[in-house]
């Protein structure tokens, strides 16, 4: 047997077929969504443990899809005058349609004679169990105090953002 020839020329590209059949639509992906509320008022909170809202959004959404909130709430404390200390005790919870699926207490023990002026960020991500509108509640409540006069809120803000499902 000889050596193998040299490869000839390559041939011209055939005619391209038919386009096949268009696909079925798929299903609508779940769309990131954001509500808020931005707030500026003074609400002044109970000093006796009178739950008291003071921030609400509603936002639709698909079963197991995560919701992130956050929120920022500046507490404001007023103190009787010349106290050498105060104590207060403050629960923040974030509620779910009325149920509550985050608590946050914050235990202030000071040895100061002013008005306190404080700001509270809070972050939780949630998993919706059912399909539709979920409201999102923050709730303050204020526990045990000594020599306060008043505990109220100002510049407050709720954001609950949901992300598509993969």
């Amino acid at each position: 047997t000889g050596p193998t020839g040299v490869t000839g020329d390559t041939g011209s590209t055939g005619a391209t077929g038919i386009t096949g059949p268009t696909g079925a639509t798929g299903a609508t992906g779940s769309q990131p969504t954001v509500a808020f509320q931005n707030a500026v008022d003074q609400v002044v909170i109970p000093l006796e443990g009178t739950p008291t809202s003071v921030l609400t959004a509603t936002i639709t959404a698909v079963a197991t899809q995560l919701v992130k909130i956050d929120t920022t709430i500046q507490l404001n404390i007023t103190l009787n005058p010349l106290t050498p200390d105060f104590s207060l005790v403050l629960s923040l919870d974030l509620e779910r349609n009325g149920i509550i699926i985050s608590t946050e207490t914050l235990e202030l023990n000071l040895f100061y004679s002013a008005g306190q002026s404080i700001i509270i960020p809070h972050t939780f991500v949630d998993q919706v169990p059912a399909s539709g509108i979920t409201v999102y509640n923050m709730v303050l409540t204020v526990g045990n105090t000594n020599n306060v006069t008043q505990v109220d809120i100002t510049n407050r803000a709720l954001n609950a953002t949901s992300f598509p499902l993969p």
